[in-house]
């Protein structure tokens, strides 16, 4: 299932405990693109150990707009802090001018 099709689902699932009239108001676009942003911001900065830094580099943010949009989305608490041990440092790997990795 492609993202876009898991994304189509999610959200007729979500619209469809609605009723249209109480659609109008729900600003569905806002909500929905809200809830998104922060799941995937959520994601990448598990998967990134809670690195600001690498996690920006992950979404293609700058890491201030990174740092913006954690602290408006209400996920301040999402930082190695609440870890229980150091989050691990980020092993860059390195290649040869041919291609093959330096070990």
């Amino acid at each position: 299932m492609s993202l876009r099709d898991e994304a189509r689902r999610c959200a007729h699932n979500f619209l469809s405990a609605f009723e249209n009239d109480e659609l109008v108001d729900l600003s569905i676009y806002k909500t929905i693109i809200d809830e998104v942003e922060r799941g995937i911001i959520e994601a990448v900065l598990t998967r990134c150990c809670y690195n600001q830094v690498w996690a920006a580099e992950v979404l293609g943010l700058a890491r201030n707009t990174l740092r913006q949009k954690i602290k408006n989305l209400g996920l301040t608490h999402l930082t190695p802090a609440h870890l229980k041990q150091p989050p691990q440092k980020r092993q860059r790997q390195r290649f040869y001018s041919d291609g093959s990795p330096i070990n």
